[in-house]
């Protein structure tokens, strides 16, 4: 069985200036037959994009966790439109900023409890119009 997750997040910045902002970010789940199993949105203030992106992917995890799908021998396809989280989960790239070390650390966590659940975990880039769970904060 395959499953597909699309991931993204945003801000609403107050200024060009800001970092930070009200955050949105949000997961879908399809099955592999492409029906939807999961539709999730949640908000924050004061959010950068890195920290909405990786909420987004916290979230799916957390919630494939909760599933009662077997996981043994399931494949997950994580989709997400931020190059930095993909690298980042791939091991590509060093997460420094304290505020996202905290979200890494516990997607990592969630990815490992998964593996050695029997899931196979897919992390790719896709482009921002391929997102199906795009989000305006």
């Amino acid at each position: 069985m395959e499953i597909t997750i699309f991931v993204d997040g945003s801000v609403r910045k107050a200024s060009q200036a800001d970092s930070r902002g009200a955050g949105k970010w949000r997961f879908i789940a399809m099955t592999d037959a492409m029906r939807l199993m999961e539709d999730h949105t949640e908000e924050a203030a004061n959010q950068t994009v890195p920290e909405t992106e990786l909420k987004a992917l916290r979230s799916a995890l957390s919630w494939l966790q909760s599933t009662a799908t077997n996981k043994s021998g399931l494949v997950v396809w994580i989709f997400c439109d931020s190059e930095l989280v993909v690298r980042w989960m791939s091991g590509a790239y060093a997460v420094r900023a304290e505020n996202i070390l905290p979200l890494y650390a516990d997607c990592k966590a969630r990815f490992a409890v998964l593996m050695r659940l029997g899931c196979t975990i897919k992390v790719q880039k896709i482009s921002g119009r391929e997102n199906m769970a795009h989000v305006e904060a």
